[in-house]
């Protein structure tokens, strides 16, 4: 399950709060803390095994970053980045009839070829289709063909 940020803090805050010094050393409690959590949020589906793994993980998170927000640069990496937007550029400068697929041959997908080309370039590619050319003895063919296909 995905926590909002909101429901991280308050995870963290109930179980800082939910501890006892016992001999000179601080006893936290994971259920304790889970069961405030339940009451505090009845609306909030999870389980202990579930809530004390993203408690486990807040206060280390939270100890090592003094936030329970993700650390900066985590995460996947951005692959549509100036460096290839301005490739694609050169690529459609050169020929404005390229496709999509002689834009992969710079190492990315399908789908980041084609946000370069919509979003960052404001092209809308197309592809021309040419139909023939309908003549007048051709729908009484097309009638009869109907009738007999039904």
């Amino acid at each position: 399950m995905t926590f909002t940020d909101h429901y991280k803090r308050c995870m963290l805050e109930m179980y800082f709060r939910n501890n006892k010094k016992i001999n000179g050393q601080w006893i936290y409690s994971t259920r304790n803390a889970f069961e405030d959590f339940r009451e505090t949020f009845p609306d909030v589906i999870v389980t202990f095994e579930q809530f004390s793994k993203k408690v486990r993980r807040l206060v280390d998170l939270y100890r090592e970053t003094g936030s329970v927000g993700r650390k900066k640069g985590s995460g996947r990496p951005k692959v549509r980045n100036v460096e290839n937007v301005e490739a694609g550029r050169q690529v459609v400068e050169q020929h404005p009839n390229t496709s999509i697929p002689h834009l992969q041959q710079a190492n990315l997908s399908y789908t980041t070829c084609q946000r370069i080309l919509k979003q960052d370039l404001n092209l809308h590619p197309y592809h021309v289709q040419l139909f023939h050319e309908l003549l007048p003895n051709d729908r009484p063919r097309r009638q009869h063909f109907c009738q007999w296909f039904m």
